[in-house]
């Protein structure tokens, strides 16, 4: 398995390897407002959606 894992190194040049960041999703919204309705949210809360409650007030919404 780690040979198979070691030659996918080969596979990729430097560029694909870096665009990879080891497959986490970086978060650019903090805190849900209007504007942001549809953006990704995440810390210090949970990693979401932008969306709105029952009362219309914006929230992160849990993947």
């Amino acid at each position: 398995m780690l040979k198979k894992i070691s030659s996918l190194g080969s596979a990729l040049n430097k560029t694909e390897q870096k665009s990879i960041e080891g497959g986490i999703k970086l978060i650019s919204v903090v805190v849900c407002t209007a504007n942001t309705i549809g953006w990704d949210c995440g810390p210090p809360h949970c990693p979401g959606v932008c969306t709105t409650n029952y009362n219309g007030d914006p929230y992160c919404l849990p993947y």
